[in-house]
């Protein structure tokens, strides 16, 4: 006769995780190892005059995961 098992149980299905959810797009793109070189990337930005071109920029950084330590922004170089 056919025998029925019934002591399987389905796997535990995990959801995504917050940095998974916060960075959806990157990973999409990039996939993981390029979301972790973009994290573990170093940049220096020198943005001279008072406009907002590195302030946009350092936004866009920013805004996809890279971690920034120190950021100087200053108007004026002499």
């Amino acid at each position: 006769m056919t025998e029925v098992i019934v002591d399987k149980t389905p796997p535990i299905l995990h959801g995504p995780s917050d940095k998974e959810k916060k960075y959806d797009r990157q990973l999409r793109l990039w996939a993981k190892s390029g979301q972790e070189a973009l994290e573990n990337a170093h940049i220096l930005l020198l943005n001279s005059g008072s406009g907002t071109v590195g302030v946009e920029t350092l936004k866009n950084l920013v805004l996809p995961g890279m971690y920034l330590g120190c950021s100087i922004l200053q108007a004026d170089l002499y």
